[in-house]
Parts: C-alpha cells; sequence; structure tokens
C-alpha cells in the first residue's frame, strides 16, 4: 500500500521515470518515518513526557543516520518495528529514573572503543567511499553525546537519561545489523 501511494505521488510529480523512481522511494522513506514518529509524539503527550521523546528522537536519528543498522525488510515491517522499538524506548525513559554515572561512563567508553575498532554500517553503496568521514562524524557524534550525558548526569538532570537511551537504542539496532553481516559471512 504505502508503495501505491508513493508511486501515485511520484509519477504525478515526474513525467520522467528516474526522477519518479527516486521521488519515490524519498515518499516511502517520509512514511516510513512519519507513522511511528506520530505514534512516538502521541504517546509522550500521553505520557507527559514530549520534551524527553523529542530529544530522544533527535539524537537517536542522528547517531543512527551516521553508524547504521538494521534495516526491516518490508515498508510494513519498517512501520512496525519502528513503532514497537520506539514506544518501547520511550517507555524505558519514563520509567528509568536513575543509571550510576560510572555504568554511563563505562558503556560509553565501550561504544566508542567499539566504533574506533569495527566502524560503522553503511547500507548506501554511495556512501561507501565516504566511510572515513562517515566514522569520524560518529565518533564525534557518540563523544559529544557522552560528555552531555555526563555533564546532566552530575548536574542530577534526568536529560542524561534521554541521551544515554537514544545512543543505546541506534547501538542496538547497529549491533543487530553487525550479527546479521557476520551470519551472513559465514553462511557463504
Amino acid at each position: 500500500m504505502i508503495h501505491k501511494i508513493s508511486y501515485y505521488f511520484s509519477i504525478k510529480l515526474s513525467s520522467n521515470t528516474d526522477e519518479q523512481e527516486i521521488l519515490q522511494y524519498g515518499f516511502e522513506c517520509l512514511i516510513n518515518s512519519i507513522i511511528p514518529i506520530s505514534f512516538f509524539l502521541l504517546f509522550a503527550i500521553l505520557q507527559n513526557i514530549i520534551f524527553e521523546t523529542l530529544i530522544w528522537i533527535t539524537l537517536f536519528l542522528l547517531l543512527r543516520n551516521y553508524i547504521g543498522g538494521y534495516h526491516a525488510s518490508t515498508s510494513i515491517r519498517c512501520i512496525v518495528l519502528s513503532t514497537l522499538y520506539g514506544l518501547f524506548m520511550i517507555l524505558c525513559m519514563k520509567y528509568i529514573h536513575s543509571v550510576h554515572l560510572f555504568i554511563e561512563v563505562l558503556i560509553c567508553s565501550i561504544i566508542t572503543i567499539y566504533h574506533i575498532i569495527f566502524g560503522i554500517i553503511l547500507n548506501d553503496k554511495d556512501l561507501i567511499i565516504n566511510y572515513k568521514k562517515y566514522k569520524l562524524l560518529s565518533l564525534i557524534i557518540i563523544l559529544i553525546e557522552s560528555i552531555f550525558i555526563i555533564v546532566f548526569n552530575l548536574n542530577s538532570c534526568r536529560l542524561h537519561l534521554c541521551i544515554f537511551i537514544s545512543m543505546i537504542s541506534a547501538e542496538l539496532l547497529h549491533y543487530i545489523e553487525k550479527i546479521k553481516v557476520i551470519i551472513r559471512k559465514k553462511a557463504h
């Protein structure tokens, strides 16, 4: 259905076949993002954590864009899994009241070292030529988020949990894809 809607809009906007394919892909990505984010925001309003959720969405998407990670095989699966995963993470933000600074620093350090050693996942072949740039940007984002986690934790501000959970959310999807890649390589 999403494919048909995207196709409909793409042919209305362009008569060029190449442009239609690009537009269709763009519409599919837009729909795949708008639906889960709408659920997140509605749920956040009901839970009275809209500010925290906006921070989580922003930082999660920023980091996920640079480190890569799991992608569902269909649009419907993407929407359903993204929505469930995001709602679970929003619940974590609501009900996890504190994480010890030592644990946060330890996990942020492990994440940083992991990405220095193992890098990132780029699913788009066009982006592979910019691998070093994306790896560097991902490390900068991780380090900046880590600094904010420490600063906000020291100030007893709940924002450190939003940032920490956004980082963990992106990392979990990265590790799932990394495991899938390893399994695929062993199968061949």
